[in-house]
């Protein structure tokens, strides 16, 4: 029989509104980076 396995849940200090802005904020972050690197990639 499988147990249900779920990660403990950890308390940081910041709330779920702004962990969401942050993780957009960085997610925008990795794809203009991501984009740089195939432009640059390209002109090469």
């Amino acid at each position: 029989m499988a147990k249900n396995l779920q990660a403990p849940t950890i308390s940081i200090g910041i709330t779920e509104t702004d962990r969401l802005k942050i993780a957009r904020g960085l997610s925008h972050l990795l794809a203009d980076a991501y984009t740089l690197c195939l432009t640059t990639h390209n002109s090469h």
